[in-house]
């Protein structure tokens, strides 16, 4: 089955009428489409992603796209500013390296112990386009071991890389984060997490104060401009009765609270 606008809405018609959420069978014939669907009638919320053949094959029935997967999309635009994009291209390619080499691995470890910090290898960064839960443990990792990796950089980087049939450490040193790049990643993290929300940080990088524009400008995109203002109302309401956001001041709360 092709996963096309057309044929998602017919499948989930299907499946809603099999369950007894209204009658749903189609014929065409020579009079063209003739039968019964009342499907429509019998569902009164939906949530989808916002793939274009979702929201146009369940445009039939009343319902929103995701709000933490379209925080997803709007995270992306912030991560797709090029020089942020690159110091997350080093911290994947730094994750192979450690992850690859027992060796590399070893002496990570042994930084670790050093610095009293847990040990550990960096986790993968298996996200897709859409998403960006990989990049941020990943990211948050590296902030947490910085001292460890910047110790390892500094004594072993050519011994390490020799495990990976690079004596001279050059695959390894094209992934190593420069100290102005170090910042970028924590100031990104800063801005991007939950668990640095309430913290007070001065973003200094221009890097990351573009790229925070960036991902305003397309939030104001996704949930102002482009959304109807009776999803915007909906939205609103969720957003106040969600759990995470309990202890967040609205400006305009009362604007959608009745």
């Amino acid at each position: 089955v092709r996963h096309t606008a057309e044929e998602l809405e017919k499948a989930t018609k299907v499946a809603c009428a099999d369950f007894g959420h209204g009658e749903y069978e189609l014929v065409v014939g020579e009079e063209g489409v003739i039968g019964v669907d009342t499907v429509s009638d019998y569902i009164h919320a939906t949530c989808s992603d916002n793939a274009n053949n979702m929201t146009a094959g369940w445009k039939c029935f009343d319902g929103h796209e995701c709000t933490d997967h379209t925080l997803a999309l709007v995270v992306r635009a912030f991560l797709e500013h090029p020089v942020v994009k690159k110091v997350f291209s080093k911290l994947r390619g730094m994750t192979t390296h450690f992850n690859h080499s027992v060796l590399g691995g070893n002496l990570l470890k042994e930084c670790q112990k050093r610095h009293n910090l847990s040990e550990s290898k960096s986790p993968q960064d298996n996200d897709t386009r859409t998403g960006w839960g990989g990049a941020c443990k990943q990211a948050t990792w590296y902030i947490v071991n910085q001292i460890a990796v910047q110790m390892y950089d500094v004594e072993n980087p050519s011994k390490a890389a020799t495990a990976v049939a690079n004596p001279d450490g050059s695959v390894y040193k094209a992934h190593q984060l420069a100290l102005e790049e170090w910042s970028i990643a924590q100031e990104s993290m800063y801005l991007l997490t939950i668990k640095f929300e309430r913290q007070t940080v001065y973003i200094t990088n221009e890097a990351v104060r573009e790229a925070r524009e960036l991902a305003y400008k397309d939030l104001v995109r996704r949930f102002f401009n482009d959304l109807q203002d009776c999803k915007l109302e909906d939205f609103a309401v969720a957003t106040f009765l969600d759990p995470r956001c309990k202890s967040f001041k609205f400006k305009y709360a009362e604007k959608w609270m009745r």
